[in-house]
């Protein structure tokens, strides 16, 4: 059997880009669980179910790209660090029980402390007082244990995601102010900067 690549998250921006950017040349297992989500897309397996209540995975899956996950502003910082916990959970529980060989996470730039002035690192000091942050903290240390020579672990601590449809991000809230004509005051002065990447460029990156 052809090895496949699952994506968690494809009724989101970030894995709905991602699946359809993978079906081009790989075999893609899409993991969603929003009831109104429609997507055809014939070379993507699409898989409706909730991962709180996940066991085990197809022995054919690989690679996993993780990024369901609650979100703020759209869920509180409570519900996102409930949820996201259980949802993580069982998701590293399942990947012990598989023969997934690659895993890629989708953390977070929110692990960091909020409005931090200078270059972010690898080594920076990581923040604990917003939830959601702390749920993706967690989780890296998580995978961090399960990885071994027989599973790599690779995180990737996103800024905003940009691209077609994207959302709650500073720029995505910017057009949405030009679209309702609002009047813009924009006050740097070369103190705070925010990285972004475009969706396709993610794929590059992960590819």
């Amino acid at each position: 059997m052809e090895k496949k690549i699952m994506i968690t998250g494809a009724g989101g921006f970030v894995g709905g880009n991602l699946a359809d950017l993978f079906s081009t040349k790989h075999k893609v297992v899409a993991n969603y669980r929003n009831k109104k989500f429609i997507r055809k897309n014939k070379n993507i397996s699409f898989n409706k179910s909730n991962l709180k209540k996940i066991r085990q995975f197809d022995k054919n899956i690989e690679s996993l790209i993780h990024c369901a996950s609650l979100t703020p502003p759209q869920y509180s910082q409570k519900r996102c660090f409930t949820e996201n916990n259980k949802i993580n959970n069982k998701v590293v529980e399942a990947i012990k029980k598989s023969k997934i060989k690659k895993i890629i996470f989708m953390s977070s730039v929110s692990v960091y402390p909020k409005n931090k002035l200078g270059v972010l690192r690898e080594n920076s000091v990581l923040q604990n007082n917003e939830l959601y942050g702390i749920s993706k903290i967690l989780m890296e240390k998580k995978l961090k244990k399960i990885a071994n020579n027989n599973c790599k672990v690779v995180i990737l601590r996103l800024s905003s995601v940009l691209g077609k449809k994207s959302h709650s991000n500073f720029l995505s809230n910017l057009i949405l102010m030009f679209k309702n004509k609002k009047i813009l005051k924009i006050h740097n002065k070369e103190k705070y900067f925010n990285s972004c990447i475009h969706v396709k460029n993610l794929y590059f990156l992960i590819k």
